[in-house]
C-alpha cells in the first residue's frame, strides 16, 4: 500500500501496488498516525526550504527518502536516518526505497537514529533558543550599526 496525504481521495493499482489519496489532515495525531504506520517516507520535490513534512516523519520514526534539496541534507543524515538523492532522479529514489523495504531491520535502525536525531536536534526547546540567539544577533547587529 501506498498512502499519500493531501489532495482529493482516491484508490488506484498500479501494477499491483494500492495507492490510496487521503485529504489534508489537519489532526496532528492522525497525521502522526499515517507517519507511524509507514515503513518509508519519500519526499520528491524539486525545491524546498526546510520540509516540516521530513522533521514529522523522521520524529515519528521513519527512515526518509528525500531529494537533496533545499534544508533536506541538515535534516537527513545520509544512510544513517534515511537517504539523500539528487532532484529528478526518480531510479535512485526508487532504488532507496526499495533498499529500505528489502532490509526491514535496516530500515528499523534508521527510523530509531531518526527519532533520536529528531528530538535532539529539533526539539521545541532547543529551536527556541536558536531563535532568540538569532534574534540577539540582529539586534547586536542594528546597534552597532547606530554607533
Amino acid at each position: 500500500l501506498f498512502l499519500r496525504l493531501g489532495g482529493e481521495p482516491s484508490t488506484e493499482a498500479i501494477n499491483g501496488v494500492v495507492i490510496k489519496q487521503i485529504p489534508y489532515q489537519s489532526d496532528t495525531n492522525t497525521v502522526a498516525y499515517c507517519y507511524q504506520a509507514a515503513d518509508v517516507f519519500m519526499h520528491a520535490a524539486h525545491a524546498d526550504t526546510f520540509p516540516t513534512t521530513v522533521l514529522e516523519a523522521l520524529a515519528c520514526g521513519i527512515p526518509v527518502v528525500t531529494t537533496n534539496v533545499g534544508g533536506a541534507s541538515e535534516q537527513v543524515e545520509d544512510g544513517e536516518t534515511g537517504y539523500l538523492v539528487p532532484p529528478g532522479d526518480h531510479v535512485a529514489m526508487a532504488s532507496r526505497v526499495l533498499q529500505l523495504l528489502s532490509e526491514p531491520t535496516r530500515a528499523q535502525e534508521m527510523g530509531r537514529r531518526a527519532s533520536e536525531m529528531a528530538q535532539k536536534r529539533f526539539n521545541m526547546e532547543k529551536q527556541v533558543d536558536e531563535y532568540l540567539e538569532w534574534y540577539r544577533e540582529v539586534i547586536d547587529s542594528f546597534q552597532q550599526s547606530d554607533d
